[in-house]
């Protein structure tokens, strides 16, 4: 409940502010409170990052965020639209649904549950902001290093755990505290809720895309949900990446008011201010991507002729270009190093582990197989276009059909088999109408043969179906696309294919550079919008079976995703292999079979831990990569010391300053180093590695 009161809280906020700010870009109040969600965010992650710049307390910018929703509230009371409104009426009951859905389901039983130290990181150097006044993370170091000692700066964990966040991009968490204000202290509490609220900001893009490019309501409010709970919505880059995420939602209302302005016909010049607001926004919470959103924003408007018209020939669009540069410098001054950095990381990045090979470029293999396309990826990055396989992988993630292989290879042929006769009776049925029994009949009674002979056929390797699955599917979902741009007759829909081809050929481009870690991040972006158009263009289509085939899609996401809740509560997707034959052991990106060794729970020593001084966790020095697991056991726990005021040290290594420390790598503390009344060990209990809590002094 304190989730769901939170989120619906933040929700108004958003709300309140961007109507407020609509009322200068919107003629008619439907799209005013469509993309007012969108607008108040966007208007806080610049300004709440503008001020931070310039070593403005986020206290301080809580105060003035405040003072403008008073203001907010006091316009609309005396200015609220009186007429009938049906487009906030679904967009309301969308985000509630993405609330109710968030709230209750414990984080830990999410979908595709990310990176857990991705999630640590922003939260961490969230409550840096709320807790210390730093203009930037070179300040920070210099207040908290000791007559030139470092080593004071370890003694604080936040700082070398989330320093990379601060230092890169503080947009997201800085608006983080500023909507949380209300319950300052409770920061370590709503990580989930603030993932929660990006998803419901992503509901609103979405909405409002398939608003402007379908009209329907009903259709449009269930799609938006069925993709904000599918495959890349879900995974984007993963969940736990605010930045990523908050990027994404921010592209995708971009989108949308591309496709208002073609709908309208013409570009009035609010139209080109609010562009750049949001891609203004879109820059700094993500430098890595936003970018890119925006050279693909260009690609668009050369591509459209109402587009190019209107903007590219005004006299003042080089003053305009000149105006949000200079902007994007003085939000973040620093943009420029950190994009050379994250575009230039290490080849590992692409693939990582197996399990992001596995979900993302080979859905069928053993783990060695996908171990060794890992290694491959690694030195010769063009395979993952190059192989025909991996091709066919990738664009049937890419395009919203990737739990067709959890069942296995033969489900996914099958799949593809069902697509296929969807797309034979069509066409039956247009053109020789008098058929269209006959045609139903036969395809039922072949679906119910291939049943029949698939329940009765034991297969000893279930990966003889996976070479003809994946290129069958992946070449039949290519061409359903490409098919379904050409036949549309609707430019505002047809330039989604632009889109979707311009984040291809970035992708491509940048493995083809060698730029590793910037296609690592940029392919679950042409994954979102690739999803996005590829159901528009299915929805819009004439054909009665691709609108079939859409809303089978979108309910397929939702049986997955309930499925997945299933599995996991019942014990973990590791424990049913029968239940997905390819489902991979790996819960977390870094720990094998989490659940057999690790507990996460604390509780029986928090009324101890509130007694205590200092505290001192003695967690293992081991930073092996199969040893690494104590740095997601110990989250949970700091966040509760912190959140107490309980000063804390680690025995674990801080690894993750040493980008920012001049290659320094900080090994952690001895027990004889830190003068704490409390420690905290490992210990295994019922077979299960958990907290041993001892009292070293007495008062």
């Amino acid at each position: 409940m304190f989730d769901i009161l939170q989120i619906s809280w933040w929700s108004i906020e958003a709300t309140l502010l961007g109507f407020l700010c609509n009322r200068k870009f919107f003629e008619n109040n439907t799209d005013r409170i469509l993309f007012a969600p969108i607008t108040g965010f966007a208007c806080v992650l610049i300004i709440g990052n503008m001020l931070w710049m310039q070593a403005i307390s986020t206290h301080f910018m809580s105060f003035m965020f405040v003072a403008v929703l008073v203001f907010a509230a006091i316009c609309l009371t005396r200015n609220w639209p009186r007429q009938t409104i049906d487009a906030p009426l679904w967009l309301a009951g969308g985000a509630i649904v993405v609330i109710l859905h968030g709230s209750l389901i414990p984080f830990s039983e999410k979908l595709f549950q990310g990176f857990p130290l991705d999630r640590f990181f922003y939260l961490g150097s969230s409550i840096l902001f709320e807790k210390e006044t730093m203009s930037y993370f070179e300040d920070a170091l210099k207040r908290l290093a000791f007559n030139g000692d470092k080593r004071a700066y370890f003694l604080h964990p936040l700082l070398p755990l989330a320093v990379s966040e601060i230092k890169a991009r503080p947009a997201a968490e800085i608006a983080f505290v500023l909507f949380s204000w209300a319950t300052p202290r409770d920061l370590y509490r709503l990580a989930n809720a603030w993932e929660v609220f990006i998803r419901v900001l992503q509901f609103s893009g979405l909405f409002a895309l398939f608003w402007k490019g379908l009209g329907p309501r009903f259709l449009s409010g269930f799609l938006a949900l069925a993709t904000v709970f599918g495959y890349w919505f879900q995974y984007t880059k993963d969940f736990n990446a605010w930045g990523s995420s908050t990027c994404l939602a921010l592209a995708i209302a971009l989108t949308a008011f591309v496709i208002v302005i073609l709908n309208k016909g013409k570009v009035d010049s609010k139209d080109r201010y609010f562009a750049y607001l949001l891609a203004l926004a879109a820059i700094i919470s993500y430098p890595e991507f936003g970018p890119p959103v925006c050279l693909g924003l260009f690609v668009l408007i050369c591509a459209n002729g109402i587009l190019r018209n209107g903007i590219l020939l005004s006299k003042w669009l080089w003053l305009e270009l000149a105006g949000l540069a200079i902007t994007v410098f003085a939000v973040h001054p620093f943009i420029i190093a950190f994009m050379q950095r994250q575009f230039g990381l290490a080849p590992a990045m692409i693939g990582g582990e197996a399990a992001m090979a596995r979900g993302i470029y080979r859905l069928f293999a053993t783990l060695e197989e996908r171990q060794e396309f890992v290694r491959q990826i690694v030195v010769q990055p063009l395979h993952l276009i190059t192989d025909p396989v991996a091709f066919s992988d990738m664009v049937i993630g890419t395009f919203l059909f990737p739990y067709v292989t959890y069942l296995g290879s033969p489900a996914t042929f099958f799949g593809a088999l069902f697509i296929v006769g969807l797309l034979i009776w069509s066409f039956v049925a247009r053109t020789r109408p008098y058929l269209k029994l006959w045609a139903s009949i036969g395809l039922v009674v072949f679906y119910v043969f291939l049943f029949v002979a698939f329940r009765k056929t034991s297969f000893e390797n279930d990966f003889v179906f996976a070479l003809p699955a994946s290129l069958t599917l992946g070449v039949l979902i290519m061409g359903l696309i490409i098919w379904s741009a050409v036949k549309t007759t609707k430019p505002n829909l047809r330039i989604l294919l632009v889109l979707v081809a311009f984040y291809a050929f970035f992708f491509v481009l940048l493995l083809v550079l060698g730029k590793v870690g910037g296609s690592y991040r940029s392919f679950p972006f042409w994954g979102g919008f690739a999803s996005v158009s590829f159901l528009i263009l299915l929805a819009a289509s004439e054909s009665k079976m691709l609108r079939g085939l859409t809303v089978t899609v979108a309910c397929a996401h939702l049986i997955f995703g309930g499925s997945i809740f299933y599995v996991t509560n019942k014990g973990g997707m590791e424990t049913y292999p029968s239940f997905y034959p390819n489902a991979t052991g790996v819960r977390h990106f870094e720990i094998d079979t989490v659940r057999d060794k690790y507990d996460f729970d604390y509780s029986d020593i928090i009324q101890h831990l509130k007694l205590c001084h200092e505290v001192f966790l003695d967690l293992p020095h081991n930073v092996s990569k199969e040893l690494r697991a104590p740095r997601f056991h110990a989250v949970n726990l700091m966040f509760f010391l912190e959140n107490n005021d309980i000063r804390y040290s680690l025995a674990m290594p801080y690894r993750n300053a040493s980008p920012l420390m001049a290659g320094e790598f900080h090994p952690g503390f001895r027990k004889e180093e830190v003068n704490a009344d409390c420690v905290v060990e490992e210990e295994v209990r019922n077979g299960r590695i958990s907290y041993k809590f001892v009292q070293t002094k007495w008062y």
